[in-house]
């Protein structure tokens, strides 16, 4: 059986406007993510989230991830 996976990379409330890391548009790819996701969510498929950069910071920071 064929499988397949989203991998979503780094996708962090930070990123967007009035995050402190803020991107100008950074939120902009959110309502496409959100639209894709349906597609992975099926026992052949699955979405993958990682946010590890910015969590692993803000913990030696000794911060609260979002």
């Amino acid at each position: 059986m064929a499988r397949s996976a989203l991998i979503i990379v780094d996708v962090q409330k930070d990123f967007c406007p009035g995050g402190a890391l803020a991107v100008s548009g950074g939120d902009a790819v959110v309502p496409y993510i959100n639209s894709i996701i349906p597609a992975f969510e099926s026992p052949a498929s699955y979405p993958v989230v990682l946010s590890p950069a910015l969590a692993a910071l803000k913990a030696r920071l000794g911060e609260a991830t979002t």
